[in-house]
């Protein structure tokens, strides 16, 4: 039944992308932190499964972490899951590549795209909504002479 909900919530429209947001930074977020504690990867998938937050995003990250352990790399069992954007997907495969996953999943959380900061465009609305502020969740500006993008560069 939790996962019957949990499915249809990711789905719904507004919350259901910031449903997503949130799972995804909470698994970048504590992959970076288990990663530079020294955890080996296989172990850390499995904290980071219960971490997400969702029984969609634990499932498949539990799936990550058997396909990792038969020596599958970490982001093309990202990509085998679906839920992750592609965006994600790179900063992986490029922490991995160069020895410092920890770093990099840790960077997608800070770094710029466009203009944005990327982890705040996921992060920032989750937040919003868990200190009950839906406007701000969808990106709307909490003061009109500022736009909402900028607004989530100054907001710490």
């Amino acid at each position: 039944m939790r996962e019957f909900l949990d499915r249809a919530s990711l789905k719904i429209p507004i919350i259901g992308p910031i449903l997503n947001k949130a799972a995804i930074a909470r698994y970048a977020r504590t992959l970076s932190t288990m990663f530079s504690a020294g955890v080996p990867l296989v172990e850390a998938l499995e904290s980071v499964a219960g971490a997400t937050g969702n029984i969609v995003y634990e499932k498949a990250v539990l799936r990550m972490r058997d396909e990792v352990a038969t020596g599958q790399r970490l982001q093309r069992s990202m990509e085998n899951t679906g839920l992750f954007p592609n965006m994600v997907n790179q900063m992986i495969a490029v922490g991995e590549e160069s020895g410092s996953l920890d770093e990099m999943s840790a960077r997608w959380r800070r770094s710029t795209s466009g203009g944005r900061q990327c982890g705040r465009r996921h992060v920032e609305p989750a937040r919003a909504l868990d200190h009950g502020d839906p406007g701000r969740a969808r990106g709307e500006s909490r003061d009109r002479h500022v736009p909402a993008d900028l607004q989530a560069r100054i907001v710490v």
